[in-house]
Order: structure tokens, then sequence, then C-alpha cells
């Protein structure tokens, strides 16, 4: 048959071991196909409820208009589009801080990062902005409603402390803007 005497070992070696016969797993396997798939049922929710979400959002003006009013905060409205119209400036003074503390309804909060501001100007009695160089802080009673349009828009932080909102712009780091915003 052959002359390689490895070859003819094993042949011979192949002859003489009991090599048992594999099981049938056929039933088995069958079985397990045709099983019906556990699902996460929770995830499964999750992703029905998103797509519904989307498509009545899609479709829906007024779920979108819910949306945007959840969105809509302590007298920030956020928008999409360019106004079509620019509203004129609002009559504005510069005043002393004890000045524009005695005017606004709201207690005025100098945040200890920036300190002493150095130009004061309240808008109508209705919102101060307080200047340190290149940055603005404004504040305003959140809980009351506000149209005007925005100024410079740079980079900006708006958070609220009580009733009243405050809007920080200016050439700031992220990490900055939170620093003042906590202080």
């Amino acid at each position: 048959m052959t002359d390689d005497p490895l070859e003819a070992a094993l042949r011979d070696l192949g002859h003489r071991v009991h090599v048992p016969e594999p099981p049938d797993v056929t039933a088995r396997v069958l079985t397990r196909i045709d099983a019906p798939r556990r699902r996460n049922r929770w995830l499964t929710g999750v992703v029905a409820a998103v797509t519904a979400f989307a498509i009545a959002f899609a479709v829906s003006p007024a779920v979108r208009a819910g949306v945007r009013d959840l969105l809509e905060f302590a007298g920030v409205e956020f928008r999409t589009q360019a106004p079509t119209s620019t509203a004129p400036p609002l009559p504005s003074r510069e005043v002393s801080l004890d000045d524009a503390r005695a005017q606004l309804p709201f207690e005025i909060h100098l945040p200890s990062e920036l300190g002493a501001p150095d130009r004061v100007t309240v808008h109508e009695g209705r919102f101060v902005s307080l200047r340190y160089g290149g940055i603005r802080l404004d504040q305003f009673d959140g809980g009351v409603w506000h149209l005007e349009e925005p100024g410079e828009t740079g980079q900006t932080l708006i958070w609220q402390r009580g009733q009243v909102t405050t809007r920080l712009e200016g050439p700031l780091t992220r990490e900055r803007a939170l620093r003042i915003s906590g202080s």
C-alpha cells in the first residue's frame, strides 16, 4: 500500500481504536431553531416608544410645539430661524450698581469669580447687563415673559438661581463659564 512506516502505523492503529458513534443531535437542533426567541421586552418597549415619538414629531405640529415649549425655560426662547424683523433696542441707561439694585424687582448677584462690574446698564427696568471687559452678564426675572432680540451672541451659558435667570456671554472657555456660574 504505502512505503511510509508512519502512515502504515496510523492506519493499523485506526483499525484497533474504538471510536463511539456521535450522538444524534438533529432533534435538539430543530427544537432550538423552532423555539420562539426570548427578546428583551424593556428594550423592545423603548425602541417602540422612541419610534412612535419620532413619527409623531415628524408629522404633528402640535407635538413639535409641545417639545419647543418643554425646551423653553426661565424666560428663554429657543429659535431655529433668523427673526423676520429686529425689535428696536430697549430704552437703556447706564447706572451705578446701587441704582440698578434699587430699580429692579430682583436681587442682582455678582459672581465672586468676576467681582465688581466695569459698567452696569438697566434695560427698561426689566433686566440688567453687567460688563466686565469683553464679558457680558445679563440677569432678569425668569418667571416673567421677556421678548428681546439677542445681543452679540458669543460663547453663552444660561442658568437659573431661584427666580432669576442669568445669561453669561463672552470669550470664555466652558470651564471658566461654569466656575463663574457657581461663584
